[in-house]
């Protein structure tokens, strides 16, 4: 498809660029079921993820050197050999960079359609992004970036019924915002990425922010900020509830598919994640015993 390249701005052929890198859905598919299943429409199954046509030649080049090395360096090993502490230079800030401008330059012109309440700070977000991703800027003022490592929630009481499923192997990507505050999320396997565009309280967040240059991401890390926990259980509801309307042609599929791989399945991350939820008494109302009547709602809104 011959366009304009959404990064460099030449006229060229354009690339069907994955939004969410490519080696994620590869190691979605072997250690699940072999398919993609995905919210908008769970009764289809894809060999792929979602890609659009974003990027030349050349700016695609850019960002699949980045992707080898995030692979390569922190998302295999934590995902495969369960390393916890990681070396990094630039090139983990231009990762995260790259996914969070595919992410924005993606949902620009719905925000500003909808007339989103932050689209000015968005619109320059992406425009830093974009300098800095071809080496023209030095993220002046979008540099706060997170990076949260997951992992199952092992004989925990959860408020919902699939938070592991959803903390530890769904793809997920928006923007986030209250009256105060607003970022861009990314996530996908055990991985997520949060890119601040206006101010925000530093203090909450432990051992997440990555620098652009040489540093060390390693776990425990905490996100004490009571919003992101409530955005992220309503995200996981949110996943959750397209599963329920799965076609009876395609719920026999599935059974079909568990009965004959049962063994497989069993051993496999997705088996893990499916056993951690099964296994957790759920609650819905467990975040919300601490807020009393007259008091602030958690989410952020400020509203009671």
């Amino acid at each position: 498809m011959l366009g304009k390249c959404k990064l460099c701005g030449n006229k060229d052929k354009l690339k069907e660029s994955h939004i969410i890198p490519k080696f994620v859905y590869k190691w979605m598919k072997e250690t699940g079921s072999g398919y993609i299943r995905t919210a908008i429409n769970p009764n289809i199954r894809y060999q792929d993820g979602s890609k659009k046509y974003l990027l030349c030649q050349d700016c695609e080049s850019r960002f699949s050197n980045a992707e080898t090395y995030f692979s390569k360096t922190i998302f295999y090993p934590y995902l495969n050999e369960g390393k916890q502490k990681f070396s990094y230079d630039k090139r983990l800030m231009y990762f995260l960079v790259s996914v969070l401008w595919r992410i924005l330059v993606n949902d620009l012109p719905g925000c500003k359609k909808e007339n989103y309440p932050f689209i000015k700070q968005l619109t320059q977000a992406e425009e830093d992004w974009r300098k800095f991703l071809l080496e023209q800027g030095n993220l002046l003022a979008f540099s706060e970036i997170h990076l949260f490592l997951t992992n199952l929630l092992i004989d925990k009481e959860l408020p919902v019924v699939n938070l592991n499923r959803y903390l530890t192997r769904t793809i997920d990507a928006t923007e986030v915002s209250n009256q105060e505050c607003c970022e861009l999320y990314a996530k996908f396997s055990r991985f997520i990425i949060f890119g601040f565009v206006t101010p925000y309280d530093k203090s909450k967040w432990i051992n997440t922010r990555i620098i652009n240059g040489d540093g060390r991401l390693a776990t425990p890390q905490e996100i004490r900020d009571e919003s992101i926990g409530a955005f992220l259980i309503d995200r996981a509801r949110l996943a959750f509830e397209p599963l329920q309307k799965i076609s009876k042609k395609q719920q026999e599929v599935i059974n079909e598919y568990f009965v004959k791989n049962a063994q497989k399945i069993l051993n496999s991350d997705f088996g893990k994640a499916l056993g951690a939820d099964l296994s957790a008494k759920v609650d819905p109302h467990m975040l919300w015993e601490k807020v009393g009547r007259n008091e602030k709602c958690p989410c952020g809104s400020g509203k009671k």
